[in-house]
């Protein structure tokens, strides 16, 4: 985590360093040498590393205004399932990481309903225009499926445009039309507030999200969750990346004249000075 996070163990610690004994200082290190991972040790464990009694390391959990260890720990805990980077003494191996999103796949099968991976494809390809919303993490696979729509089917686009708010891009969407949301930890407010505006407004929506925006499942048009699990600091996306090739794919399938679209945009790519491209298999242009 930041340790500019007004509410991150390296701030507490440092608010009230200066009036620890040096016992808990030295508990204080310890805990700071661990802020990654003290949520997988019990308090006697770190007080054995610290060289201290466990009554010392009580005292400083205190002094960090926290009621117990276990309070503690549950803290580190919910800042690291809410998305907040939390440094890890040692980064995870290839095999760790690969195994794990294999399980978040896995668990993203096992979780979706193939049917309404189709009706989204069927809505894509009927659309009149699509927007694709993501902010922060969330941006990098809007942008990809952005990215494949608009090579397979016109007025599809990445909202808010730089500088503005979405507001611009949707407000005067009906039922003809379809707004692709994602958010993937730390959700913004944003994402409540277009699910609810579109639910109220009877537009479709189709939200890609992970097991923390489940309460707005309902109100969604089409729900897709998204494992993220991840053994390091951060999140992985291999979930919804993989989810969003597989929807492209589908409505490439579903559009007609798909193929040919995307034989015009290479051609156009290349007009405009873009290296030349094979196009015997209809490869979408920027993949």
């Amino acid at each position: 985590m930041r340790a500019d996070e007004p509410d991150s163990l390296e701030t507490r610690i440092a608010n009230c360093y200066a009036s620890l004994s040096p016992q808990e200082r030295r508990a204080a290190d310890v805990l700071l040498a661990h802020a990654g991972d003290a949520g997988t040790y019990r308090a006697s464990e770190l007080a054995t590393m610290a060289d201290v009694s466990k009554a010392t390391f009580s005292r400083l959990v205190r002094a960090l205004e926290f009621s117990n260890f276990d309070a503690m720990r549950e803290h580190l805990r919910a800042l690291r399932r809410s998305g907040v980077p939390v440094a890890i003494e040692r980064a995870p191996d290839v095999s760790a990481i690969i195994s794990q999103d294999i399980a978040n796949l896995h668990a993203m099968h096992a979780l979706l309903d193939e049917a309404v991976v189709e009706a989204v494809a069927e809505k894509i390809t009927a659309s009149r225009r699509i927007a694709v919303c993501g902010y922060r993490s969330s941006l990098a696979a809007a942008s990809v499926l952005r990215l494949n729509l608009a090579q397979i089917r016109p007025d599809t686009w990445l909202a808010p445009g730089s500088g503005q708010s979405v507001a611009e891009d949707i407000a005067d969407f009906d039922e003809r039309d379809l707004i692709i949301a994602m958010s993937f930890r730390r959700h913004g407010r944003w994402a409540k507030e277009l699910v609810d505006w579109a639910y109220g407004s009877r537009i479709p929506l189709a939200l890609f999200a992970d097991d923390q925006l489940r309460v707005l499942a309902a109100r969604a048009t089409w729900w897709l969750e998204c494992p993220n699990v991840y053994p390091g600091a951060f999140d992985s996306h291999a979930a919804v990346m993989s989810l969003v090739a597989v929807l492209s794919d589908r409505v490439l399938a579903l559009t007609p004249d798909g193929a040919q679209r995307i034989d015009r945009v290479n051609s156009v790519h290349e007009s405009l000075g873009a290296p030349p491209r094979a196009t015997s298999r209809r490869t979408p242009a920027g993949t």
